[in-house]
Parts: structure tokens; sequence; C-alpha cells
């Protein structure tokens, strides 16, 4: 049922890729109630309109030193069909977003020992790994935060991956 739902919202996005606020979020709603699917936040690929002043408002709440990346990592989350909560969301896990990064490396890819040029290079990066490398085929496919998180943060690799996905979870509700 969530590989339906995923499904159903990538379709929606193609589809109203032109809707901006209230119409696109409208529609949304409209084509999850016709659907009678629940979203879930475990299935994240695309699922709402980027609002750039809700971005830089919770980067500002959070004093974050992303503040002013707001349409980088819009367009990037755009550009690569990922949802930019997703994103923030990692950087939060990893970083508090970007208070504690390694350098410019908010995402904690290749346990810091990676330096980016910038935030924005980061935000590149992150996108392309998650929409290109093969390791993530399995959360292309499923659209479920677990498959992408065992892999970005293996137990195997002392990581407590439940925990990781249940506060990834709760970063992207926040938003």
């Amino acid at each position: 049922m969530k590989k339906i739902y995923t499904i159903t919202f990538f379709i929606s996005f193609l589809v109203t890729i032109s809707f901006q606020g209230e119409n696109y979020e409208k529609f949304v709603q409209k084509t999850a109630a016709t659907a009678k699917i629940e979203p879930s936040p475990s299935t994240i690929l695309i699922s709402q309109s980027p609002d750039r002043e809700k971005v830089a408002a919770y980067l500002a709440k959070n004093h974050s030193p992303l503040l002013g990346t707001e349409d980088s990592l819009l367009a990037t989350s755009s550009r690569y069909g990922l949802d930019y909560r997703l994103i923030l969301a990692i950087a939060r896990k990893e970083s508090s977003l970007g208070k504690h990064a390694c350098g410019h490396n908010i995402f904690g890819i290749a346990s810091c020992r990676k330096d980016f040029a910038s935030f924005e290079k980061a935000y590149e990066y992150l996108a392309k790994l998650l929409t290109q490398s093969p390791y993530y085929a399995k959360w292309r496919e499923t659209g479920e935060l677990y498959d992408l998180i065992s892999v970005y943060c293996p137990k195997n690799d002392g990581c407590n991956t439940d925990v990781y996905v249940k506060q990834t979870e709760g970063f992207i509700n926040e938003l």
C-alpha cells in the first residue's frame, strides 16, 4: 500500500509541478482523499510544496547557519525529486542543521572525512548520492525511510537505525 502511495504522490507531483501555494496544497489534499491513503512520514520522496518562507523560518528558529541557503536547498530537492524535508531532517540529525558540521559537511558523509566547499555543494552531493547510488536502490523503489536509513546509518556500523528513523520522522513532521 505504501508503494502505491509513493507512486500516487510522485505522479501528483509531476502533474502539479506548476501549482504553488494553496492551489497545490488543495490538489494534494484532494488527491490523497480521493485515493483514501493517509500520508506516512516514513514514505518520503516528494510530499509537500516547497515553501521558502517556511524553510527560512524553521532554520531561523533553530539558529542554523544554513539560513540563507533555502533557494539552493529547494532547487536541489526539486531537481533530484527529493522531499526537501528529508534533506533538512538528515542535516538536523547529523549536525543540528549545520551547527556542529565538520566544515560544510552537514550530513556526516564519510564520518566527516569529506569536506564541501559550501552547504550548497553538500546539498547537491547528498541528493546525487540518494538518487543515483546503487546502495539506495531499494529505498528509491519502496520510498520507505527505514530502507534509506538502514544504508545511510547501518546497524553493523553501530548505528541505532530504529532510533535514527524515528528521530528523522519527527524532524520531518516539524516541517
